[in-house]
């Protein structure tokens, strides 16, 4: 198994985008090259809040404090 093939979404269509968004990327996930994701997103939609969490992979888990805070504060 491998990396998955990015962009799936192009810089057209994630500059449309005009709301909050937050990604969670695991630093060592084995299916999604994080940091190229978390960079091209941030390109193309700049209110994009990230999280890279250290020692984690693909499964991100107890991360459900952090997304209600950004549903409610959005960042």
């Amino acid at each position: 198994m491998g990396m998955a093939k990015l962009p799936l979404y192009g810089g057209e269509s994630l500059s449309k985008l005009n709301m909050p968004i937050l990604v969670i990327y695991g630093e060592n996930d084995f299916l999604l090259p994080a940091r190229k994701s978390i960079e091209h997103l941030t390109q193309y939609a700049p209110q994009t809040v990230e999280e890279l969490l250290p020692d984690t992979g693909h499964v991100v888990v107890n991360q459900a404090p952090r997304i209600i805070r950004f549903l409610i504060d959005g960042q």
